[in-house]
């Protein structure tokens, strides 16, 4: 049993990779969660964000202990997306994505813009999120207006109710 116990555990540290998000994923959402695996006896990881495959110039070049990343600033609608990690002194494990479109009704102007009030006094990051029903989809804004993400197209889902735990309950 522990024979099979080692195979197990070394094998997984051969396949440590890039997790979030999947390799060539189209996101509906531009604020992203990177996360990769862990890399044996690794003390922390160099990550890298970029708007080409040479990243000559990244918008994002940092260094961190943790198994993720979360990008909220540099990251566009429409837009093709390289990135990198390595463990210190490691290999690069690199990886690619890209940004759809924002929602319908933003995108056709259809909407006159919206008007953002910021209550500073509330513990929150400031992300709303609504659903309207002609045409059907949800979307995401955040405390300046801008749509940070959507439902992926018309006809997708609609949010209902948010309960006492923030868990998002809503009807497809």
């Amino acid at each position: 049993m522990n024979t099979l116990l080692h195979i197990l555990l070394f094998s997984s540290f051969i396949w440590a990779g890039l997790t979030t998000p999947q390799n060539n994923a189209t996101l509906t959402y531009i604020h992203v969660l990177f996360e990769w695996e862990e890399e044996p006896n690794a003390t922390g990881y160099e990550f890298q964000l970029s708007g080409s495959n040479n990243f000559s110039t990244p918008l994002v070049s940092t260094n961190t202990s943790d198994l993720f990343y979360i990008e909220k600033d540099n990251i566009n609608w429409q837009s093709s997306y390289y990135w990198r990690v390595r463990p210190e002194g490691g290999d690069w494990m690199l990886g690619e994505f890209s940004t759809g479109s924002p929602s319908y009704v933003f995108a056709s102007g259809d909407v006159d813009p919206v008007d953002t009030q910021v209550n500073s006094s509330m513990d929150s990051d400031g992300i709303t999120i609504y659903g309207i029903m002609d045409p059907f989809y949800s979307a995401a804004i955040d405390m300046n207006g801008n749509e940070v993400w959507n439902s992926g197209g018309l006809d997708t889902y609609m949010f209902s109710s948010v309960d006492s735990n923030y868990n998002f309950l809503g009807d497809a």
